[in-house]
């Protein structure tokens, strides 16, 4: 009887014991596969257009069309170059003076020497706006890069302090005195091609003028990849603060 005794405690141990090791080896097992899980590289693609150089804030909330430079899309970081002296930058901005307190734009040199400085305010409706280097600056040198910063700072009911929302971006100006000379003597129904053909998107102070020529207009989107602001007004030159 004590025989049998022993006999059944010693195989309920060796049950017990080798229990313990299985669920080790399942939970080392389960370990190993945690870890290998955290460690696989994130998913990469082509960036989206709202990720571009600009970080979220409370009016970024929006239910429609995002606040874009009217660049191509971020996997340029924004940039193009000009063969002018003055640029004018675009964006679709999808706040009204109301949720938005004010706004800057500068313009630093590639060693961050500030250049030119905005304070402005934005309309009473959202749409399409612009900010253009004036003729009483100094104009950009041939073959340089500047950088520039657009921020929208945020009216908030949940903070004393606005929260900003930015996008930014560089223009490099290139010597082209026969494209130029192109431009200044080309009539309105042909200067979106030149436009569109050499990428000089911070040339056209006349965008307003284009988007009167609905074709002109959707081509100019179509090759920004932003066919959905078709229906949106071009409102012109931020207000200066």
């Amino acid at each position: 009887m004590i025989k049998t005794q022993f006999t059944f405690a010693f195989i309920l141990a060796f049950i017990n014991v080798t229990n313990c090791l299985v669920l080790g080896q399942v939970q080392f097992s389960l370990n190993n596969l945690i870890v290998s899980e955290s460690q696989r590289p994130p998913v990469t693609g082509r960036p989206e257009r709202d990720t571009g150089g600009g970080t979220r804030g409370s009016c970024e909330d929006t239910t429609g069309l995002l606040f874009t430079p009217l660049l191509p899309l971020p996997a340029s970081d924004y940039s193009a170059s000009t063969i002018t002296g003055y640029p004018t930058f675009w964006f679709y901005v999808p706040y009204s003076n109301q949720s938005v307190s004010y706004g800057t734009f500068s313009l630093e040199d590639s060693e961050g020497n500030r250049i030119y400085k905005l304070d402005f305010k934005l309309h009473e409706n959202p749409g399409i706006v612009s900010v253009q280097l004036p003729k009483e600056e100094k104009p950009l040198e041939v073959n340089k890069t500047y950088y520039w910063y657009f921020r929208l700072y945020c009216s908030s009911e949940k903070s004393s302090e606005p929260n900003m929302v930015f996008r930014k971006g560089s223009v490099q100006r290139v010597a082209q005195e026969k494209l130029d000379a192109q431009l200044q003597t080309a009539k309105i129904e042909n200067r979106a091609p030149i436009y569109i053909a050499n990428q000089l998107w911070y040339d056209m102070p006349d965008l307003a003028q284009i988007r009167s020529r609905p074709n002109d207009w959707m081509n100019i989107l179509k090759t920004l990849e932003l066919e959905e602001l078709k229906e949106e007004n071009i409102i012109g030159p931020v207000l200066p603060r």
